[in-house]
């Protein structure tokens, strides 16, 4: 079995597991697995969400990808001919 499925068994079995990051406990929040160690949502996103290369803020939801970069949908990369 993948290890992951382990983490998620302990998850279930005990509800006292916690960010590998912040070490906050999840309490039945979302949480996200990355190299066998959980994290919780914001941990994660900081730690290996995709970022606007043009803001650099992570991105959330959808985004464009142009020039081998991710950019906020709002944003448009500028190019110059």
């Amino acid at each position: 079995m993948p290890p992951s499925f382990f983490f998620f068994l302990a998850f279930l079995l005990n509800q006292s597991c916690s960010c590998a990051q912040c070490l906050n406990p999840f309490d039945g929040a979302k949480f996200f697995e990355k190299e066998n160690r959980l994290y919780c949502e914001s941990d994660y996103q900081a730690l290996f969400g995709a970022r606007c290369a043009r803001c650099g803020e992570t991105i959330t939801t959808k985004s464009v990808t142009a020039l081998d970069m991710k950019w906020h949908p709002e944003v448009r990369p500028s190019l110059k001919i």
